[in-house]
């Protein structure tokens, strides 16, 4: 398949524009997993990429408190979007971690733990709170 070497080029790119390349190494070890693609064809399918603001209102009308965790300089997911979720849950917990891209749960993994348990512990999420 071409799409593969193609992703892994692209990744290989970025990560060293990062100065992580052992990410690039771990991503294209990951290419490699029985399943990748019907997953990545799956999330199409289910609409993963969608526009997710009924699902964000319905979570709201729960009532529960919310931990969001942004990237600052994230190129995917626009400030613009992450406002519009944090409009559609009034009642969260915002986090956002400043040097980090889209691939947070990867380059930032341990200001995302930080995050979930300092989160865990309040127990609680304000309007809005940053």
């Amino acid at each position: 398949s071409i799409v593969y070497p193609r992703l892994v080029q692209r990744r290989k790119r970025r990560y060293r524009l990062l100065g992580r390349d052992d990410l690039a190494e771990r991503f294209a070890a990951e290419t490699r997993y029985a399943g990748l693609g019907a997953a990545l064809l799956n999330m199409l399918r289910i609409g993963t990429l969608e526009n997710k603001l009924g699902l964000y209102r319905a979570l709201a009308a729960r009532g529960l408190p919310v931990l969001i965790v942004a990237a600052a300089r994230d190129v995917v997911i626009s400030h613009r979007d992450i406002d519009a979720v944090r409009r559609e849950l009034p009642r969260h917990a915002f986090r956002l971690v400043d040097d980090a891209e889209h691939n947070l749960i990867l380059t930032h993994a341990d200001a995302i733990a930080a995050a979930i348990d300092a989160f865990s512990r309040g127990g609680h999420a304000e309007p809005g709170r940053d």
